[in-house]
């Protein structure tokens, strides 16, 4: 982005910057809490035209087939925020397909080498808090099928981004861009290994500016049952949303269909290849076959039946809490079971008062 002859700009980039590169020290995050699940879809026609290597940003169209998108020329300063931001990850997803795949991979793993290390004109608070959410929403488009140097330099990547936010977000515009670098820190609070600790201060300065209820945070990937419910809530979540919790309640990865998934290169469990369109369930697919094997009405039970449960073992808990209502679930509510998720956390030891590194 262009400089500024502003003594306040160029004081709040060099802080940035030395912020950014400083996040690079410490434990790298080894991998998701859970398995991710894509909560943002772009557009299949844009997605087409980034791939045509036609790259429509901010008004401005640039016509670039087979140049790599870190090599545009920059029309303005919106334009290269909107490309460092990643939103065109959400397009190319809407593609789906394996060149749709590549050249995300490619991009994504060319920043990671060109501008992972703190450089570049990426690195603010609400750029990084944007790009956070891409890529982990996209996680399992962007790692399945990378070498496993590509891999760790991405969970690299995403640690100094996590590391960064947590020192920086108060830099930020007040308004959105203070709002997207939050809620990029919570985002990857919850989903990576070992970057549980953010989320409390980034929910708490949430809550400071006033943004907490009025903003609906929602949480999303690996919420399996009513534990994982209120664990989310107590961390300030508003709500949270299932997917794979609900394709298995419906019938999916069911053993039954043991010997066809062994034949797609997988097995019942693994949860993968749903995107091909030959879920031998019937379920994720547009074969009307494999369609016809679904009882939706046996389906629609079963799921019934998880939601139920559910519901009445969130209840349970907030009930033990001393809670009327499962919103009032709050962090102090939260113990740990072991010394190591009472650090990562920031929340008591089980049976005592004490957090780990605090006192």
């Amino acid at each position: 982005m262009a400089p500024t002859d502003s003594w306040a700009e160029r004081r709040t980039r060099w802080l940035n910057r030395f912020h950014a590169r400083r996040a690079g020290f410490g434990p790298v995050a080894s991998g998701f809490v859970s398995q991710p699940e894509p909560r943002s879809i772009g557009s299949f026609y844009r997605g087409r035209q980034l791939s045509a290597g036609n790259f429509l940003f901010a008004g401005f169209l640039v016509e670039a087939p087979e140049t790599p998108i870190w090599d545009l020329p920059m029309p303005d300063g919106v334009f290269e925020a909107e490309v460092q931001g990643f939103v065109w990850l959400d397009d190319l997803a809407a593609v789906g397909d394996r060149a749709a795949q590549k050249r995300a991979q490619h991009w994504t793993h060319d920043w990671v080498a060109r501008y992972g290390q703190g450089e570049g004109p990426g690195w603010t608070p609400d750029l990084a808090g944007r790009r956070l959410v891409r890529w982990i929403n996209h996680a399992i488009l962007l790692l399945n099928g990378a070498s496993g140097d590509e891999n760790r330099a991405f969970f690299a990547a995403l640690t100094r981004q996590t590391r960064f936010l947590a020192r920086r977000w108060h830099a930020a515009s007040p308004g959105l861009p203070r709002f997207e670098a939050l809620t990029g820190l919570v985002y990857a609070g919850l989903s990576l290994t070992g970057m549980q600790r953010h989320v409390r201060p980034a929910v708490q300065a949430l809550k400071d500016l006033g943004m907490h209820r009025k903003v609906q945070l929602i949480v999303s990937g690996g919420i399996r049952n009513g534990a994982d419910v209120a664990k989310a809530l107590a961390l300030g979540a508003d709500a949270t949303s299932i997917g794979t919790a609900a394709l298995v309640a419906l019938g999916d990865n069911d053993p039954h269909w043991e010997e066809e998934y062994r034949a797609m290169g997988t097995t019942a469990g693994a949860y993968d290849d749903w995107h091909e369109g030959r879920d031998p369930a019937g379920i994720t697919t547009q074969d009307p076959a494999l369609a016809a094997r679904l009882d939706p009405v046996a389906a629609g039970r079963r799921l019934a039946n998880y939601l139920n449960v559910l519901t009445l073992e969130l209840q349970t808990i907030a009930r033990a809490c001393g809670k009327s209502h499962v919103l009032n679930l709050e962090p102090e509510d939260l113990v740990a079971l072991t010394v190591e998720s009472a650090a990562m956390a920031g929340v008591p030891l089980a049976g005592t008062d004490w957090v780990p590194g605090r006192y």
